[in-house]
C-alpha cells in the first residue's frame, strides 16, 4: 500500500475515534441501565434480564452531529417465563412498573414498540420483549417475540434476534478482532478474555461510525429518507472482507455494499442474516 493510503487509513481513524462515546458517558448509561433492570426484576413475577442491542452493544455508536443532542441507547427488557403473555400485556408490564418508580415515571414516554426514559445526554429505549419459542438460550435460542401498537390501539406480536445479530456481526470481524484485543492485552499487560468488548474498535466498526456520520450529514433535515443505521450496519458487515487497514476496509465496503442489497420480484431487499424472512429495507417500498 502506497503511503499516501496509509496516511489516509489513519486520518479516517482518528476521525472514528473522535465519534466515539466516550468512556464516562458509556459507564453512565451501563450504571442507568442495570439500575433499571434491577427495579424491574424486583418488581415483576419475572426474570427480568436487560440487555444492550443496536450501536451500543456493536461498538459502532456515535456522537450526536450537535454537541446539545442526546444518543439514544437500545435496551431488550427479556421477560423469561412470560412466552404466553399477549402482546398488550408484555408492553403494558413494564410500563406499570417503571411509572410506579417516581424519577423513572417522570423520564417515562411510550413509543409503539419501545418505553422511552430520558437523561440528561441521552435516553433509552427499553423494549419488552418474551422468548419467541418457550425459552431463551444464548447461543441456541435467541428469538424473541416483541409488542407493536398501532395508532388504533391494537397490538402486534412481531420478532426479531439482536442477539444472534451481535454473534453475527462478531464472526463478520473475528479474525482482525481477535488480533486487535491480544494486542489490546499485551500493550496493557492483561489477561486477553478481560480486554472488554468496547476497548477495541476494528475496521468493520470504524466503517459503520464512519458511514453512520456521512448519513446524518448528508441527510440532515430529511431524517425521514436517510439510510437507517441496520441497513448500514448489515451491508457494511456483508462486505467487509477481515482487511486491518482502515482506508483499504472502508473502500472495499464502499464497493460491495450495493451486491447485498436483493431483488425479490420486485422489492428491495436487505436480509436480516439471523433471520431471512426479514426485510430491513421494508420501508423502501412506500420511501425510496
Amino acid at each position: 500500500m502506497i503511503k499516501k493510503e496509509t496516511e489516509l487509513g489513519k486520518f479516517l481513524a482518528k476521525i472514528a475515534d473522535e465519534l466515539n462515546i466516550t468512556e464516562t458517558m458509556y459507564d453512565k448509561a451501563v450504571q442507568s441501565y442495570t439500575a433499571v433492570g434491577k427495579w424491574l426484576g424486583d418488581g415483576l413475577n419475572y426474570t427480568v434480564e436487560i440487555m444492550p442491542q443496536g450501536s451500543m452493544n456493536l461498538g459502532t455508536a456515535v456522537r450526536p452531529v450537535n454537541e446539545n443532542d442526546d444518543y439514544d441507547i437500545d435496551l431488550v427488557c427479556l421477560l423469561h417465563e412470560g412466552w404466553q403473555l399477549d402482546a398488550k400485556t408484555i408492553k403494558e408490564l413494564v410500563g406499570k412498573r417503571l411509572k410506579e418508580h417516581e424519577t423513572y415515571n417522570e423520564k417515562l414516554e411510550e413509543g409503539r414498540r419501545c418505553w422511552k426514559m430520558n437523561y440528561a445526554g441521552f435516553h433509552m429505549d427499553i423494549l419488552p420483549c418474551v422468548p419467541k419459542n418457550r425459552v431463551f438460550m444464548k447461543n441456541n435460542h435467541t428469538e424473541i417475540r416483541l409488542t407493536h401498537k398501532n395508532d388504533n390501539g391494537t397490538y402486534l406480536d412481531k420478532y426479531s434476534n439482536p442477539y444472534g445479530y451481535k454473534l453475527w456481526f462478531e464472526q463478520q470481524m473475528l479474525n482482525i478482532y481477535n488480533i486487535l484485543r491480544e494486542k489490546y492485552a499485551a500493550k496493557h499487560r492483561t489477561i486477553i478474555d478481560d480486554v472488554p468488548f468496547y476497548k477495541v474498535r476494528t475496521p468493520l466498526q470504524q466503517s459503520v461510525q464512519l458511514l453512520k456520520r456521512h448519513r446524518d450529514i448528508m441527510f440532515s433535515g430529511k431524517s425521514n429518507i436517510a439510510p437507517i443505521s441496520i441497513i448500514i450496519t448489515t451491508l457494511a458487515a456483508k462486505a467487509y472482507n477481515n482487511e486491518i487497514d482502515l482506508y483499504e476496509a472502508l473502500n472495499n465496503i464502499l464497493d460491495n455494499m450495493p451486491i447485498y442489497i436483493e431483488n425479490r420480484n420486485g422489492v428491495a431487499w436487505v436480509e436480516n442474516p439471523v433471520m431471512p424472512d426479514e426485510n430491513f429495507a421494508d420501508k423502501w417500498q412506500t420511501h425510496p
